[in-house]
């Protein structure tokens, strides 16, 4: 193989590693035939805010603050030079802490007894740990010269873990909420990733365009991405970009949960009907991140990686900092003859 040619696909198996929050990220440059690539990454989530379903950007109430933690395995092989396959394995914890509120309590009153006070207090706390969503996906390339052009169909598959729940269990008035590993239902994407290279500046692009097809409760999604990268000396790629999905079609309503009408709502402050309303409970989310990271290539094949993204527009979603660290190696010919 030319030196250039080599450089440029080593190039674009490290790019295909820049991953993000939600799911790895392929390259439109497919691997050679026999060759295997691993990551192992993980990401750190938080947000004190979030998007109501209107969009509305505002604190969670009650003090509230959500966290996760991912850690991935992915792993790529390539059938031919032109079709490679992927599985995304996560083990994953989610966890939403509030202030608890008293609900019920009557007032007016000197002396309360025990019993009632303590069933008065609501406690929206929730934490999630297990498996998270399974990825499987296949990506065919049509054209890989300086511009590459790739298809690729994605799966994600839910792993058993207990799916999100309307606020209140409508028998036992106990709290469900939605703080879950997933939405617990299987999507099917179709996308077509774009990537180009320029040797003089050696930097890259790549454009992703394509739908996902949400089975069960939420509306299916438009979704797409952009990201530009840049070397810098031998052995570092600085990178930036914007990913998001639009949800296209409106999904069930699976019961009901409360918002707050008020920007940082406290616990003291809460007045039911006054400064709270009920709402449907959709698994529709909208949302639009900026990324952005350096990659460092100590050694051919060898790769570590930092990224921040963040969601800064989105509906039904949290207004998440994610920060990821990786390393990722490539393995040539393993299964050559």
């Amino acid at each position: 193989m030319h030196k250039s040619s080599a450089h440029l696909t080593a190039l674009f198996i490290f790019v295909g590693f820049l991953g993000s929050a939600a799911t790895a990220s392929a390259s439109p440059w497919t691997l050679p035939k026999d060759d295997l690539a691993l990551m192992l990454s993980y990401d750190f989530g938080y947000a004190q805010r979030e998007f109501l379903p209107d969009s509305t950007y505002q604190h969670f109430p009650l003090n509230g603050q959500f966290q996760s933690n991912d850690l991935r395995l992915d792993s790529r092989y390539g059938f031919t030079d032109r079709f490679e396959g992927e599985v995304e394995l996560t083990l994953k914890s989610v966890n939403y802490a509030a202030d608890p509120v008293v609900l019920g309590l009557p007032k007016g009153q000197d002396t309360v007894d025990l019993a009632g006070a303590r069933a008065s207090v609501t406690d929206f706390s929730q934490t999630a740990i297990g498996a998270g969503d399974a990825y499987f996906a296949g990506r065919y390339n049509f054209y890989r010269k300086l511009i590459a052009f790739t298809e690729e169909t994605r799966v994600k598959l839910p792993t058993g873990y207990d799916e999100p729940q309307q606020t209140f269990d409508p028998e036992s008035g106990t709290v469900d909420d939605d703080v879950a590993l997933g939405d617990g239902q299987t999507d099917i994407e179709e996308s077509l990733l774009l990537g180009g290279f320029i040797p003089f500046t050696r930097s890259f692009f790549r454009l992703d365009a394509g739908f996902r097809f949400r089975m069960g409760d939420p509306g299916h999604q438009a979704i797409g991405a952009f990201k530009v990268g840049q070397f810098i000396g031998k052995h570092f790629i600085a990178f930036a970009g914007v990913r998001g999905a639009l949800t296209v079609t409106q999904g069930n309503v699976i019961g009901k949960t409360f918002v707050a009408t008020v920007d940082n709502l406290q616990p003291e402050d809460v007045a039911p009907g006054d400064n709270t309303k009920a709402i449907d409970l959709r698994l529709d989310k909208d949302f639009a991140a900026a990324e952005g990271g350096a990659i460092f290539t100590p050694f051919e094949g060898v790769e570590i990686q930092a990224a921040y993204s963040y969601i800064f527009w989105g509906a039904n979603i949290p207004a998440i900092h994610t920060l990821t660290i990786g390393t990722a190696l490539r393995l040539e010919d393993i299964t050559a003859e």
